[in-house]
């Protein structure tokens, strides 16, 4: 039982009786004390001895006033936690003979400040037969919201289990020597999706609803030799050979495997899989293929499209002409003379010169020499290299961050949306309108005729939206991925060099050594890397 203070009036005076606690109790504390004084008005008075009672644990009764005081009632407080979730009560002693708190009294104190929901009756049933002073009571509890779940997604195979290759010393990639290959066979579930689950809303006790966090759904994004069971839960391979994850797309394939030039001897190349060609890819040529490509030889003036990694042994001699797009990572000795190179995510080279290179993640460029000459260089997030531009001062633009084009391009989405949602709204109206008059004097084709015309506007305003609408979020995470864009020169930066991020510029006017560069508000700042 906790220990209590009690004030007592007597003839001679007011008396302060201590009584100590008992078993389990809580020991007093003297703040209790001074709490009870400070809000019954209590005239102050020497606590020193007081002091010594409590701590030596007495029950003892000391006068602590001559002139008699007007008893005071039993009391409480209420507090509401702040997250709103808890109504909890503290009892506080009466003088010796005062009243007792009562049923009515609770319940009008919780009234007033609004507490309705979730207050536990019996427990303040069982609080008026018997309670503890200064024992936090909690009278009233809200129900918790019960969070849902996600749906996802369960592979069943090996993620990330394809490695990335590195470029050695010598500039020659090793590719063979890495497990990357997911096997499949036709029939095998690939992929199960486990359902999302509902949350279950909660309330405070104030009566407030606590919704729970909205629920994602998942569907399946896949290639071809792939199909969705009836229920849409299992992905299911239609052919044996390996099947992998590309970003969130799941694709089977199978490898194509070129044993010589891609010259006329074999046309072009246009494979759902993956593709190795142990030559050259000649000028003129195309190699394309949904999942990744590996050249042994030299790529000309030739088109080498993959959607996932590109692996060129050798190099780029481009000829002005070499337009290379990976969807994932690009690994190359050399880039020379390159059209256009699309890399989705790395980029690692041994150098770079007079191409046009656009990466959407970042640029490793660390050969022997590791350098970047002429041409224009962009990633999103990072370019990385030993030496940029040369002492002969060679136009060389190296660009990071989000473009500005991608931000006009979001302010373009965000203006079509709002017009497509508008138009929609007028077509749903025009809908219920020939409903109406259909039902008024009867259909004819005329008014059949632009009922389908109508819900086929619909449904094709609808498409466009969700196209919109994934765009907008890629550009968003595109945006918040190059927040934080930066490029790194790990020997020489040369005059010549413009380095461009997001919408600020800066040219270089005198060879650097070893710096960083960054945009810092609106202005590109030097770092020093060392």
């Amino acid at each position: 039982m906790n220990g209590y203070f009690q004030f007592e009036v007597k003839e001679d005076g007011l008396y302060l009786n201590i009584h100590p606690s008992t078993g389990d109790g809580d020991p007093l504390n003297i703040e209790d004390l001074i709490h009870m004084m400070d809000k019954k008005n209590l005239p102050s008075f020497d606590l020193v001895p007081i002091k010594r009672a409590v701590e030596a644990n007495e029950e003892k009764s000391f006068r602590v006033a001559n002139k008699g005081i007007f008893s005071t009632d039993e009391w409480m407080e209420i507090k509401v936690t702040s997250d709103g979730m808890m109504a909890v009560a503290v009892f506080y002693p009466g003088f010796v003979g005062g009243g007792k708190v009562d049923k009515t009294e609770i319940m009008n104190d919780l009234g007033f400040i609004k507490v309705n929901t979730g207050i536990n009756e019996e427990l303040i049933d069982k609080l008026l037969v018997s309670k503890e002073y200064y024992k936090k009571y909690p009278i009233a509890t809200g129900t918790k919201v019960v969070e849902g779940k996600d749906a996802r997604i369960e592979y069943n195979f090996e993620v990330g289990k394809k490695a990335l290759p590195k470029v050695k010393e010598d500039g020659t990639v090793d590719f063979y020597n890495l497990d990357s290959i997911n096997k499949v066979a036709a029939g095998d579930v690939v992929a199960r999706i486990i359902k999302e689950v509902e949350g279950t809303p909660g309330k405070d006790v104030y009566g407030h609803e606590i919704k729970p966090r909205k629920v994602a759904k998942k569907i399946f994004k896949h290639g071809r030799d792939l199909h969705v069971s009836e229920d849409g839960l299992e992905l299911i391979s239609d052919t044996n050979g390996h099947v992998d994850l590309y970003g969130d797309r799941i694709s089977v394939s199978n490898t194509y495997d070129v044993p010589a030039d891609v010259s006329y001897s074999t046309g072009n190349i246009d494979y759902d899989g993956n593709v190795l060609v142990r030559g050259n890819v000649l000028s003129g040529f195309s190699v394309k293929a949904t999942g990744n490509i590996e050249v042994m030889g030299i790529v000309e003036g030739a088109v080498i499209e993959a959607g996932g990694d590109i692996v060129l042994q050798r190099g780029i001699q481009g000829m002005q002409q070499a337009v290379v797009k990976a969807g994932g990572n690009l690994i190359a000795k050399f880039i020379e003379n390159a059209k256009l190179i699309e890399v989705g995510d790395k980029l690692d080279v041994g150098a770079i010169m007079h191409s046009t290179v656009n990466c959407q993640g970042e640029i490793l460029v660390e050969g022997r020499n590791g350098l970047i000459i002429g041409g224009t260089t962009y990633a999103l997030r990072q370019i990385e290299a030993k030496n940029i531009g040369n002492d002969m001062g060679t136009n060389t633009i190296i660009s990071v961050g989000a473009p500005f084009a991608l931000k006009v391009r979001a302010e373009e989405i965000k203006k079509r949306l709002a017009s497509m949602s508008a138009e929609k709204d007028k077509l749903s109206q025009l809908i219920l309108l020939l409903f109406k008059k259909n039902a008024e004097s009867g259909a004819d084709a005329s008014k059949l005729e632009l009922v389908k015309k109508t819900k086929d506007s619909i449904d094709a305003i609808s498409k466009e939206t969700a196209e919109l609408e994934a765009e907008a979020e890629e550009i968003k995470l595109k945006m918040a991925e190059s927040s934080n864009a930066i490029i790194k020169v790990n020997n020489t930066i040369y005059p010549g060099t413009r380095i461009v991020i997001g919408d600020s510029e800066m040219l270089i006017k005198d060879p650097i050594k070893y710096s960083n560069f960054k945009k810092v508000g609106a202005d590109i700042k030097r770092l020093n890397s060392l």
